[in-house]
C-alpha cells in the first residue's frame, strides 16, 4: 500500500474476494507488501478464521532467506515422488528448457523450469532439443540464433540435473514459491500440486 491508496480501499478490495481467491493471493501474490498492507491481510485473515497458516505465508513471501534456508525448504520438495514418473528413487531437482520454434519469418523462443527426477528432467531436455533441432532453425532472421540459445540453456541445465543437492533452478523455484511451500510444508498431497 503506498502514501496513495487509501487504506479503506485495500480492506475492500481483500474484504470482496471469496476465500479460495484470498489464499491464493496471499500464497502467491504477497511480496514486496508494505507493512499496512500487511496489516489489512492479517486482519482479513482472523475475520475469517484463516490466519493461521496463511499468515505464515504472508511472513515467508517477505523476508530474506540464508542459503540453508531455501535449501531447508528444498528438501521438502526433493523428497516428493517424481511429478512424471511417479518414481522416489532419486532425490527431485529443477532443470529450465527451452524450446525454439520459428515458421518463416516468426520465431519464438520458450523457456520453464520443470521439478522431477534427473532421469525425467533429461527426458523434457531431450525433447526441448529434438523440437528445437526440427522447428526452431526455419525463421530468418531469428531463428537459427534462439535455437542456439536453446541449445546452451538445455545443455547447462542438463549439467546440474543428476545434483544431489538442491541446484540453481530448485532454488529458484522455491523463491518463486515460497508462500505456498510454506503454507503446505506438512501436506505432501498439496506440496506435490505446487510442483507438477
Amino acid at each position: 500500500m503506498s502514501a496513495g491508496l487509501n487504506r479503506e480501499f485495500v480492506e475492500d478490495y481483500y474484504r470482496n474476494m471469496a476465500d479460495n481467491e484470498l489464499l491464493r493471493a496471499v500464497t502467491q501474490d504477497a511480496r514486496n507488501l508494505t507493512p499496512e498492507a500487511i496489516e489489512v491481510i492479517e486482519l482479513e485473515l482472523k475475520r475469517r478464521n484463516l490466519h493461521g497458516k496463511a499468515s505464515s505465508a504472508v511472513a515467508a513471501q517477505n523476508r530474506q532467506y540464508t542459503l540453508e534456508e531455501i535449501d531447508e525448504y528444498a528438501s521438502l520438495l526433493q523428497n516428493l515422488p517424481c511429478p512424471r514418473c511417479k518414481k522416489t528413487s532419486k532425490k527431485l531437482n529443477g532443470g529450465q528448457m527451452a524450446e525454439a520454434v520459428s515458421v518463416i519469418i516468426f520465431s519464438t523462443l520458450t523457456t520453464y523450469v520443470s521439478i522431477a527426477c534427473p532421469q525425467c528432467l533429461d527426458e523434457l531436455s531431450d525433447k526441448a532439443q529434438t523440437k528445437t533441432a526440427l522447428l526452431g532453425w526455419w525463421g530468418i532472421p531469428w531463428g537459427p540464433i534462439r535455437s542456439v540459445r536453446a541449445f546452451n540453456i538445455n545443455r547447462l541445465s542438463r549439467k546440474v540435473h543428476h545434483s544431489v543437492t538442491p541446484n540453481k533452478y530448485l532454488r529458484s523455484f522455491v523463491l518463486a514459491h515460497i508462500g505456498e511451500i510454506e503454507m503446505d510444508r506438512n501436506n505432501s498431497n498439496k506440496l506435490s500440486l505446487i510442483i507438477k
